[in-house]
């Protein structure tokens, strides 16, 4: 038994040359080690028959590290183990296979194949198989032309060991098939040695830095990313933030970057991607909720963003208590308070000894932007780049964080910390919201770096909320050290109050000045109007904001596509063999997808041309393959052992005859001639193929598969949507004969939906076969349960992408994934633009190196979805110009390179401060060539809700009043009369409360919640299904004196809005 360990430092870096011990007890084994340059250790000992515990400690330590529970496991007939700890790339890693006694191979190999973490293959090979007396092993070498951890899938045929003990001739009914995996690491062993030059340890707030990195041992062209994150903000993420290496070969969902930076996450540069080389993209893990950031260095932008043209029209809007363009965070201001530092309240009064002193450091700080250098892509030929930033007024540490690449594969990273600090500050403790109407003792924390003991008034201004108590404290602070002052405030205006907090010394006058939104009570009414900006043209949108509401908020969302370089090896792709059934079919859908964007983006003539004539070979080649029936079979090699094995035509099978149908039925949509005869045997053959439930069972058409009930609902489905469109191909009289046929399909996958399946790519299918079927039939009854069913389909996506809950051999992945882009692209691209936006990127990530993906139906479905969703549309340079109501209010500059990036400002842009009640116009110009989508969101408080489905309830139970630093429990009781999936539960956080995260991982391992997630003064429940009865206790601890609104609960449907329930707000006393 091997186990490997793993142990690294506080920052991430692997920890080297640490001694540990591996104790197994139920074993009486201890085992000693020490971690090599990647921090890895190997344990290596003898299993017994039964499960043990195995605990890893260090004698630098007193508790144990960790710890893993061995179970115990009957002698598989074949067993496998890497006989060596994680190699580097290209190396070579030695597999050693056993069989167990009782089986006997019928192979002189077994057969090896790679993947790496996405299902692309990257070796295939075989292993010889050796006999030693009458046990039989195989032992042999691989090496990964790439690196990461990858999943080695191991296979051979055997047969009983009774079966030749009784002389029995070897057939299909005594021959089977085993199979074997393990996972295999190799590493990134090439390494680029970075370092920074003139970069100051220690700064000022505001403070503009200029420095230089150097690759020292890059090859040829290098890129690098570089980005500057507040720390304050990272230590609120995970405190073992791993490296881009550690990642690569050991993922785990994690976020790796800053929240600062809205969407984006932390750039990955991946060696299995292909072309092109440097292939930056925002990673498939979970992110921080954003806060405001600096739009890449001053060396490209000239200036932040924060200087946009947005806030400056915003100076001269109408006095509004929303003019703040988005909500800043404190520094320290979760959980913020005098315990938490040991010291005693403000005290009045205090003396300084009489002394000249120098003229006055006046310090105003209003810039807090928590990210504030972010270049994901820097390409560099000489091994230099000089960057230069504008450092934020928050006083913390900033953390410099770079990542390099070249083209042979040569990685490297680095880590500076950059100390941003002034003799005397002022940093205020607010919670992230307040509620109108609450009234909270709140605070700031005043330190004094200086070399002598200070006298000072500390004072809180502000017009928009009412400071209860006294506004103006005077305090003397000894030298190095630090006191907490404390006002009573009341929320009396919704919006973003903004507030500056002071202090003033004989020397140093600090000041920082900051916002705080303030909801307003209940939930706001939200009307969206969606469209899109396309070239040269505008986008009109009008909003009627009542003169009843409250408060209301208004935001303008538009959404550049990401654009990636053209797709390379595309014509390559675009030539694939036409050999098989299969290979035919795949490069037949190829070329449908790169003549439709030839057509599109007005390719050259002779180029369209050469791709039709593809086209109808594939055609007349695919019809010539058909079987008379009207069906289509694998080719396959009668004699795989042989050193020329001849090709044989198999019998009939249904989800290749699905596959070829589909193929013809594109390149007649292409307008190339198709024979009606082909498509005609083939939906017949498919039809009369049905069982007797109506659908289409599994068994045979996925010959890698064991048949059961998904197989079955998957196969059905894909029938169906391939049915669909070939039906509907052909002439309206021909088609007709086939109606009561796809009707009665169509019901049965209305039935199907409605039971909510898991299976992502049969949902998939079945809502895309009754898509077509509505567009076809005009049926807007189907729609609403066609919004749903996309919308729960949403809800079952994981890590960034889909997966299928079987193994599907050829598409796998990729097919699924690719399916659903197209899906979405189809029915609503602007809606659903942030899905799409990920999907093409993980598609990308799963790019091998050659250019391709890994089979002909994997690159087909890549290519397509691809193609279709617009990935590789060119941009010109361009501008975007936001007017409201004839008020120029936003003018942003559009990059070609990099058109999401350089828009992002227009994600989230609040015009809040420029509409009034009554009718507002809003208009969106746009002069460049892309599409983009733009949607505007109206929400208003105090206006009467629609009503929803009272399928659910929520009922939700807490104590009315606690003492300061109390912790208490609230209890949710969720209840339904029949099962409902997916369901998510918004819990807001009183503004004197925060939330025991503990308690929350805790609902997470007991399996009350499948997830949660943290906002801003709010807390998510996941739940996978509610079915009668659930209890969900969590605990908060009462942090600040006053009363609060605790907002009510609200439980909805993530599939459909409509199935929702609430409670009723309350409010939370905190008492000293």
């Amino acid at each position: 038994m091997q186990i490997l360990a793993k142990v690294a430092d506080l920052d991430g870096k692997p920890a080297v040359n640490i001694p540990l011990v591996l104790e197994v007890a139920e074993f009486n084994e201890k085992c000693e080690s020490k971690t090599d340059e990647k921090g890895v250790a190997t344990f290596t000992f003898k299993m017994r028959k039964q499960g043990a515990n195995a605990v890893l400690r260090s004698p630098i330590m007193a508790e144990p590290l960790g710890s893993r529970v061995i179970p115990y496991q009957e002698w598989k007939p074949l067993v496998s183990k890497a006989q060596e700890p994680p190699k580097g790339m290209g190396a070579e890693a030695e597999i050693v296979l056993s069989f167990n006694p009782d089986y006997i191979p019928v192979e002189k190999v077994v057969h090896l194949d790679l993947t790496d973490i996405s299902g692309a293959l990257v070796l295939a090979t075989t292993i010889p198989i050796e006999k030693d007396g009458d046990k039989y092993y195989a032992k042999g070498k691989i090496a990964a032309p790439t690196w990461g951890t990858m999943l080695c899938n191991l296979y051979c045929c055997v047969v009983k060991k009774s079966v030749i003990e009784k002389d029995q001739k070897l057939s299909v009914e005594n021959v089977g098939f085993v199979t074997e995996g393990q996972h295999i690491t190799f590493h990134p062993n090439k390494t680029i040695k970075l370092t920074v030059e003139d970069l100051k340890p220690q700064v000022k707030p505001g403070e503009k830095v200029d420095f230089t990195v150097k690759l020292e041992n890059a090859k040829e062209e290098a890129c690098i990313g570089a980005v500057i994150v507040d720390s304050a903000v990272i230590s609120l993420l995970d405190p073992f933030l791993k490296t881009p290496e550690e990642h690569f070969y050991n993922p785990q969902k994690k976020v790796i970057a800053s929240g600062g930076a809205a969407v984006l996450t932390w750039p990955v540069v991946d060696r299995n991607w292909g072309n092109p080389w440097r292939d930056i993209a925002y990673c498939n893990w979970g992110y921080k909720e954003p806060g405001e950031f600096v739009s890449q260095s001053e060396r490209k932008t000239g200036e932040p963003m924060a200087d946009s043209a947005v806030q400056k029209a915003a100076k001269d809007a109408p006095e509004s208590p929303a003019q703040e363009k988005s909500e800043e965070k404190s520094f320290g201001s979760e959980g913020l308070n005098k315990a938490e530092f040991g010291m005693k309240e403000a005290f009045v009064g205090g003396a300084a000894k009489a002394e000249k002193k120098p003229q006055k450091v006046i310090t105003i700080r209003n810039s807090f932007p928590e990210t504030s250098l972010w270049e994901p892509l820097l390409v560099t030929k000489n091994g230099i780049c000089k960057l230069s930033v504008t450092i934020p007024d928050s006083i913390t540490k900033q953390q410099l964080s770079i990542v390099a690449t070249d083209k042979s594969g040569n990685i490297g990273f680095l880590r500076r910390e950059i100390e941003v600090r002034q003799s005397l500050f002022i940093s205020s403790a607010l919670p992230a919201t307040l509620t109108i109407g609450d009234t909270l003792r709140i605070g700031a924390l005043v330190r004094n770096f200086s070399e002598s003991d200070i006298t000072f008034k500390v004072a809180l201004n502000s017009e928009d909320f009412e400071v209860v108590s006294q506004k103006e404290i005077s305090l003397s602070i000894p030298k190095g050290e630090s006191s907490f002052v404390e006002w009573d405030i009341r929320a009396r205006i919704c919006g973003h109050n903004k507030f500056t907090v002071s202090v003033d010394s004989e020397r140093f006058v600090d000041s920082e000045t900051k916002t705080i939104f303030v909801r307003p009570i209940g939930e706001p009414l939200v009307t969206t109007i969606k469209g899109a900006l396309d070239k040269n043209a505008q986008w009109r949108a009008s909003t009627n904001l009542s003169d009843k509401a409250i408060y209301h908020t208004v935001f303008l969302n538009v959404s550049f596509p990401n654009v990636f370089p053209a797709l390379r090896g595309l014509e390559a792709m675009a030539r694939y063999p036409h050999g098989c059934v299969e290979q035919t079919a795949s490069a037949a859908l190829i070329n449908v997808a790169v003549l439709e964007y030839g057509r599109k983006t007005k390719m050259p003539s002779d180029k369209l041309l050469t791709l039709e004539m593809r086209l109808r070979y594939a055609a007349a080649r695919l019809c010539a393959m058909q079987h008379q029936e009207g069906c289509w079979g694998w080719f396959y090699l009668a004699d795989a052992t042989a050193q020329q094995g001849q090709a044989v035509v198999g019998g009939p099978n249904l989800y290749l005859t699905a596959y070829a149908l589909r193929a013809l039925t594109e390149i007649r949509n292409a307008d190339i001639p198709v024979s009606d005869k082909s498509l005609e045997t083939a939906i017949e053959y498919i039809l009369k193929s049905r069982n007797a439930d109506g659908l289409w069972s599994s068994k045979g058409a996925f010959f890698w598969e064991v048949t059961n009930e998904k197989t079955d609902k998957a196969l059905s489905a894909e029938l169906f949507y391939v049915l669909v469109g070939a039906v509907f191909s052909l002439a309206p009289e021909t088609a007709k004969k086939y109606e009561n046929d796809i009707t009665e399909l169509k019901n049965k996958m209305v039935s199907y939906l409605k039971e909510r399946p898991e299976e992502p790519l049969a949902v998939a299918n079945a809502v895309g076969g009754l898509f077509n079927y509505a567009c076809a039939k005009d049926d807007k009854e189907l729609r609403k349960l066609l919004d749903e069913s996309v919308n729960f389909l949403i809800t079952l996506k994981r890590k960034g992408y889909w997966e299928p809950h079987w193994y599907h051999a050829f598409g796998g992945m990729i097919e699924v994934n690719a399916r659903i882009l197209e899906l979405l692209f189809e029915i609503d691209p602007e809606r659903y633009d942030g899905f799409l936006r990920e999907g093409v990127t993980y598609l990308l990530a799963t790019r091998e190196a050659w250019g391709a993906w890994h089979n002909t139906m994997g690159t087909q479905a890549a290519v397509r979805a691809l193609l279709k969703t617009g990935a590789f549309e060119k941009e010109i340079p361009s501008k975007v110009t936001v007017t409201v109501n004839g008020k120029t209010v936003a003018e942003v500059a559009i990059d070609p390179q990099d058109p999401y990036l350089s828009a992002t400002q227009l994600r989230c842009l609040e015009i809040t401060p420029f509409v009034t009640n009554g009718e507002n116009e809003i208009v969106v110009a746009y002069d460049g060539a892309l599409k983009a989508s733009a949607i505007l969101v109206s929400s208003e408080w105090g206006l009467p809700l629609p009503k929803t489905a009272a399928a659910v309830k929520v009922e939700r139970t807490a104590p009315d009043s606690v003492a300061v630093n109390e912790p208490f429990s609230v209890s949710l009781r969720l209840s339904s009369e029949k099962p409902f999936p997916y369901l998510v539960v918004e819990e807001r956080i009183p503004a004197n409360a925060d939330v025991d995260v503990k308690s929350l991982d805790e609902l997470k391992h007991s399996g009350k919640i499948s997830d949660y997630k943290l906002g801003d003064a709010v807390v998510f429940f996941y739940l996978d299904k509610l079915e009668g009865v659930t209890e969900i206790t969590y605990k908060l601890t009462a942090t600040r004196e006053g009363r609060a609104n605790h907002a009510g609960t609200t439980v909805t449907a993530m599939y459909d809005s409509s199935i929702s329930a609430s409670t009723v707000a309350k409010t939370l006393e905190v008492k000293p």
